[in-house]
């Protein structure tokens, strides 16, 4: 039985996100994991960032041509992503 003051591991954790402000750092991680276990090792390769801003994901390339393509499978990579993530965390995916 747990007492009206404990608190399980995953919630101090999210208090302590929140208090330090650090909920939007934890959530580019967890894109960025997402995004490399999605596209696979090449992608994550010639991926420099990933920021994330008001659900909307950042990700930064060194390749044009993977910036060209991927801006043209947007709603899918979108998909792909928030499954991985569990829940619909993503609303747009801007590739610089």
């Amino acid at each position: 039985m747990q007492k009206s003051n404990d608190l399980t591991i995953k919630e101090a954790l999210d208090l302590m996100l929140k208090k330090y402000r650090l909920e939007q750092k934890a959530t580019e991680t967890d894109i960025l994991k997402a995004w490399i276990k999605s596209m696979g090792a090449f992608v994550a390769g010639n991926t420099t960032k990933v920021e994330f801003v008001k659900s909307r994901a950042i990700i930064y390339l060194k390749s044009s041509v993977m910036r060209k393509e991927f801006s043209m499978e947007k709603e899918k990579i979108i998909e792909l992503l928030n499954k991985e993530l569990g829940g619909n965390i993503l609303a747009e995916v801007e590739f610089k």
